[in-house]
């Protein structure tokens, strides 16, 4: 059995394959377009050259936006849960204590516009945290424009070595 194809159904199978291509490629466009923030959580950080902050001990938020537009952080918060599991929307996101730090920064006030390539850094005072935290499971949640749930990332109260 021989298969003979004239040159227009050549053609119209080319066509057909790359017109399929094109359009994967822009559905993977549009799927990774937009801003794409990550996340960095560092407990147990202290500040130098800043008199109104020494003495004391925060947890550094660091948000990278790695994306292609920027976007609009909007709020920082905690939520302290007794276990692991509770994080989870199917056990109702049973928190124990929950909180907003209306300025953890300064200089960057919130909301603050996050263009693409750049950073922000948040301070929230540790102390706070983990007089909440005690054997405790911390999530931390940052809030932006470009998406319907905040981002969301896992601090274990072991982290929380307080340092005098």
């Amino acid at each position: 059995m021989t298969i003979t194809l004239t040159t227009t159904e050549i053609v119209a199978w080319w066509g057909a394959i790359l017109a399929t291509v094109v359009f994967g490629w822009d559905i993977y466009k549009w799927r990774t377009s937009g801003p794409r923030l990550r996340l960095s959580i560092r407990p147990n950080q202290i500040v130098i050259g800043d008199s109104s902050r020494e003495g004391k001990t925060y947890i550094s938020i660091w948000v990278t936006n790695i994306g292609d537009r920027p976007t609009t952080l909007q709020s920082l918060g905690f939520h302290v849960f007794e276990k692991r599991f509770h994080r989870f929307r199917r056990f109702r996101r049973k928190a124990v204590m929950s909180a907003i730090f209306p300025n953890p920064n300064e200089q960057f006030p919130l909301p603050h516009k996050l263009e693409p390539g750049t950073q922000w850094l948040g301070l929230m005072p540790q102390s706070e945290v983990a007089e909440e935290a005690k054997g405790r499971f911390i999530e931390i949640e940052l809030g932006h424009s470009h998406a319907e749930h905040p981002i969301r990332k896992l601090l274990k109260s072991e982290a929380l070595n307080e340092k005098a």
